[in-house]
């Protein structure tokens, strides 16, 4: 009888002879590395736990087989025999870079503890951990990290379209199915929810104090408009594309949201003495919305500097307009704004909320499953595009994007800023909702400047946009035929969510209005 013996480690060890020489797997070939580093440098280090890293077949096999000593993938190849009996602490290795310094680290101490049972999503951190440390050329204890916004929208391409610009730039589609999946699931809940609160909520909470505004003012001798809940309904979609993202809406370009705007005027005002003199200052606001801060801006903040002003122009008599529209966005504003960021002090803001955010994140208890692991600053501080009075918008991000500590962190993280003396003139606002601490996800997600802040440097050096990489969604900001037939259907979720608000009030249950 012919034993099993042979055949089976025949093929052990062509499992490990093909670890050796086979193509990182999809969790490696996320690594960056830079142009200074060698390509044949390695790094070793003991695995704490059993590793659970979702690796490929061939190299799972040497990993249950083999010693806790793991080589880099992209170190030079070496016979198997001389690598199991090699130990870490007898290789003469160049030095170590220090990117892998703080990979190994972070696999001798991971965050749960050096013998808490690894989890697969675990496990999948740590080797993310590991093998994107060296995405991002700032130091790695450097704990906020600016991401990148690469072009404006319309000169965005799919990832699968940029060309390489590093010897080592595997873009986003090296990420296994499975990742892809998760994050897509993961952006999906989180557009769903944005969506409803955007156009159903928030519009149902906001409707009734509009409504008693408009009546007051028609009360008074006569609103602009006559047909308030028309008017309100279309300013949820006028100016947009009708094409919607985890962050909101996106806007048409500057010229075709004037031309909406200018459109809505006419259709909408039409209360008695709303004539040319309106027009005209409505018309000389609008060039100053689209002239303001231009260089900088986001593309929606034009969209929203003409859409409010237009919303309370409604709840106003006619004969206020024009004063109304002459005092929007003085020519002195854009003076403050740019000197405010000219002089240093907006760098000096953003830098002290950076370090409170920083203090408050490392008050996070580390066993805590439930922990905030890092925020996202969004908006126009991370943009550069602040003026004195902008706000800070953050994002936390968790495991498994709970929510049971963000009311203590952003109580915490709200009173340390006011301590500061900021929280006044430039107040902080956390999203009411938990993220995920995915690189896929926020790659989805923010489609401009952003700046992650951690207390765990492998996790911000994750997180982080680098020069050559686009985010994963292009913005439109045009007509199509898709976006015109969402702007219909949300026209009508908006109409509805009006409808109800009524419902509620005449049954004595009135929400409290959230105002514009």
């Amino acid at each position: 009888m012919i034993s099993m013996a042979h055949p089976r480690k025949k093929f052990l060890a062509l499992l490990l002879g093909l670890a050796t020489v086979s193509p990182a797997p999809a969790v490696f070939a996320q690594v960056r590395i830079e142009s200074g580093l060698p390509a044949a440098q390695s790094f070793s280090g003991s695995i704490s736990a059993a590793p659970s890293v979702p690796l490929s077949p061939s190299l799972a096999a040497a990993s249950a087989l083999a010693a806790p000593a793991l080589s880099h993938p992209l170190a030079a190849s070496a016979p198997i025999a001389a690598a199991l009996a090699a130990a870490p602490s007898a290789a003469a290795a160049p030095a170590e870079h220090p990117a892998f310094a703080a990979a190994r680290a972070s696999f001798a101490a991971p965050a749960d503890g050096p013998s808490a049972p690894r989890t697969g999503e675990g496990a999948k951190a740590s080797a993310d951990a590991a093998f994107d440390a060296a995405k991002t050329e700032r130091p790695l204890d450097d704990s906020a990290v600016y991401g990148r916004e690469s072009a404006s929208a319309p000169a965005l391409r799919p990832a699968s379209a940029r060309p390489a610009a590093s010897i080592f730039d595997p873009g986003h589609g090296t990420a296994s199915i499975h990742d892809q999946v998760r994050d897509r699931v993961r952006y999906n809940k989180l557009l769903s929810r944005s969506f409803w609160w955007y156009m159903y909520t928030h519009i149902k909470d906001m409707w009734p104090g509009y409504k008693a505004r408009w009546a007051k003012a028609d009360a008074e001798g006569g609103a602009a408009v006559s047909r308030p809940r028309a008017f309100f309904t279309a300013m949820r979609t006028t100016g947009m594309t009708g094409r919607f993202y985890a962050l909101g809406g996106s806007a048409l370009e500057d010229d075709l949201v004037i031309k909406e705007f200018r459109g809505a005027f006419a259709k909408y005002f039409d209360g008695p003495g709303v004539g040319a003199r309106e027009r005209e200052a409505l018309e000389a606001f609008m060039r100053r919305a689209k002239g303001f801060n231009a260089e900088k801006r986001a593309h929606t903040n034009m969209y929203k500097n003409i859409r409010d002003p237009l919303i309370k122009a409604s709840t106003m008599r006619p004969d206020q307009l024009a004063p109304y529209f002459d005092s929007l966005i003085p020519p002195e504003k854009e003076i403050t704004t740019k000197e405010y960021q000219r002089s240093g002090q907006m760098e000096r803001t953003r830098d002290a909320f950076l370090d409170v955010l920083r203090a408050t994140l490392d008050e996070e208890n580390p066993s805590d499953p439930h922990r905030v692991r890092a925020a996202i600053v969004l908006g126009s501080f991370a943009s550069g595009s602040a003026g004195p009075g902008s706000d800070f918008d953050v994002e936390a991000l968790v495991d498994g994007a709970s929510n049971a500590s963000l009311p203590a962190f952003m109580k915490r993280l709200t009173e340390r800023w006011t301590a500061a003396g900021y929280h006044k003139t430039n107040p902080v606002t956390v999203h009411d909702n938990a993220s995920w601490p995915s690189w896929g996800l926020v790659n989805i997600v923010q489609t401009r400047h952003y700046i992650v802040v951690s207390p765990e440097p492998a996790l911000t050096a994750r997180l982080s946009r680098q020069a050559f990489e686009d985010p994963a969604v292009r913005l439109e900001r045009g007509y199509t035929l898709r976006g015109r037939v969402n702007r219909a259907g949300q026209y009508a979720i908006v109409a509805a969510a009006t409808l109800v608000a009524d419902l509620k009030a005449a049954f004595g249950l009135k929400p409290a209005s959230s105002g514009h």
